[in-house]
């Protein structure tokens, strides 16, 4: 999957305010759909 310009500057800034990312990027799957969220 691609990632956009500014995925690894948010990233950045949300780990520097203490936030925690468990799934990069989060896999879904919903109704026989696989849905990415980046």
């Amino acid at each position: 999957m691609a990632r956009d310009l500014f995925h690894n500057i948010v990233r950045s800034a949300l780990e520097k305010e203490d936030w925690v990312v468990t799934n990069d990027p989060l896999n879904i799957r919903c109704g026989g759909v696989d849905i990415q969220i980046d």
